[in-house]
């Protein structure tokens, strides 16, 4: 920034190269583009803000859909299956004739073993 000294010199120097009648004139223009340029700056900035919450929006949009896309698809694995199921293995009974007889069900990992509440 210049100082005092410099600043009277750039003074001296507008006088003379201008005339007192023009400078006056000239400041005043100088004033009107300075504060064009200024409103034009802060609108440039408050758009690039916008900007920048636009993309902070997104980056969490993001983020959201990767933690729905996370839990629904461990449930979609399982959509076909209905619970407990049996399957059938050969056993012999009475001479050693195979039969089919029926296994104990399967259940998913996610329930509970199940409990018989008369053997307590």
């Amino acid at each position: 920034m210049p100082g005092l000294q410099e600043m009277l010199v750039i003074g001296v120097v507008a006088l003379l190269v201008f005339g007192p009648d023009r400078l006056p004139e000239l400041a005043r223009n100088a004033g009107k583009f300075l504060g064009k340029l200024r409103a034009q700056t802060d609108k440039g900035m408050s758009e690039i803000r916008g900007m920048s919450e636009i993309q902070e929006l997104q980056r969490e949009l993001q983020t959201l859909r990767r933690e729905i896309n996370g839990v629904t698809k461990p449930l979609s694995g399982n959509a076909g299956s209905t619970g407990s199921t049996r399957r059938m293995v050969p056993a012999s009974q009475d001479g050693g004739r195979p039969t089919q007889a029926p296994v104990a069900a399967v259940r998913p990992d996610d329930e509970p073993p199940p409990t018989d509440p008369d053997a307590t």
